[in-house]
């Protein structure tokens, strides 16, 4: 399986590696932790604030194993993990009037250019993105789509004004590439799905009808522990199965913040509530990530 998702990578920019045995690896069913989040929202908190417990941190673990497979190489976390919980469309097909933080992100995007996670010296893959279903998704109700690689021209022309403003890419016909070349991804609960960070990429939502729940996944970025550019901020597989509650909690403060600007309406990212926590989180002895 790492084989062919090593291969399918090269040839079309994402792979999938079938659910693992999670229940045996968590010592939990990811459906408990996505009912975690269903509880954590009903109490006003963010789906990110899943990462205060133990279960997503060794699934963060496994996942960066995983990875340094696919990647054949020593890779580290970036801090930039996330957790994303959808809500159901309204039924007349009204968006709703305020977002909630974690709900879908639906604009076509590159996480960033191709040369900015590949290496300048082999051209190999500098870092990966990885996305975790923590129940079955359909085609309905909030899957991934991709395009794959065969059909974006501009995959590797980072110097291209259209290389990351992908909604505005065209094939040889003239069509919009998002329009004509999608590719959705329903997926198991708990399959691996990863693509590289210049894969045309975004998530859709979940219809009001959809006969399955709404999407619930957890999204993370690794990268090669001997990046060739800066790097060195990330947090290896050892040091994610022993995360300390200080730094659990600075790491979702960094990984809503990364998002603010896509949930304004958040009422937590007012600059007076964003410098109390901030001085809340003072911890001496805790700098940075390490």
């Amino acid at each position: 399986a790492v084989d062919a998702a090593r291969a399918s990578l090269g040839t079309s920019g994402h792979a999938r590696l079938p659910a693992l045995e999670w229940d045996r690896l968590l010592g939990v069913p990811l459906s408990a932790m996505a009912s975690t989040v269903d509880a954590l929202q009903a109490r006003g908190f963010p789906p990110v604030f899943l990462l205060m417990y133990d279960q997503p941190w060794a699934l963060c673990a496994q996942l960066v194993s995983e990875a340094a497979a696919v990647m054949q190489a020593e890779v580290e976390l970036d801090p930039s993990v996330f957790v994303w919980s959808l809500s159901r469309a309204a039924a007349d097909g009204a968006a709703d009037a305020v977002r909630r933080v974690g709900d879908n992100f639906g604009k076509p995007h590159r996480d960033c250019s191709f040369d900015e996670c590949h290496r300048k010296s082999d051209g190999r893959m500098a870092s990966l993105s990885v996305w975790v279903p923590l129940a079955e998704v359909a085609a309905d109700s909030g899957c991934m789509c991709v395009v794959p690689r065969e059909h974006d021209a501009l995959y590797a022309e980072s110097d291209h004004p259209q290389h990351l403003q992908p909604a505005a890419c065209v094939d040889a016909d003239g069509r919009r590439v998002t329009d004509v070349h999608a590719h959705r991804l329903p997926a198991a609960a708990g399959d691996v799905l990863m693509w590289r960070p210049s894969t045309i990429h975004w998530g859709t939502p979940c219809a009001h009808d959809a006969a399955l729940p709404p999407r619930k996944s957890l999204a993370l970025e690794v990268a090669r522990a001997d990046a060739e550019e800066g790097g060195g901020g990330g947090l290896g597989e050892a040091a994610l199965r022993s995360m300390s509650v200080k730094k659990r909690v600075r790491l979702i403060a960094q990984s809503l913040l990364t998002y603010e600007h896509w949930h304004p309406e958040f009422e937590g990212f007012a600059p007076a509530r964003v410098s109390e926590c901030a001085g809340a989180m003072a911890f001496p002895e805790a700098r940075g990530f390490g």
